[in-house]
């Protein structure tokens, strides 16, 4: 992909982006729910930077077999 390649698809992506924001969207998780899968509530805004600092941490250090 050339450099002007990946610079419209980026543009599309957040066009699509945009256009689907508009709409308020809701997730029916009720198939997992109802087989018994424990959902947890995303982080909140302010917490999510240390959410992620944390998760790349525990991915970049060597795992135990």
């Amino acid at each position: 992909m050339s450099h002007a390649e990946a610079r419209s698809h980026i543009r599309y992506a957040f066009n699509v982006w945009e256009a689907r924001s508009v709409r308020a969207w809701t997730l029916d998780l009720s198939m997992l729910t109802d087989a018994g899968v424990t959902l947890q509530r995303p982080p909140r805004a302010g917490e999510r930077r240390g959410v992620a600092a944390v998760t790349a941490e525990l991915q970049s250090s060597p795992q135990a077999v």
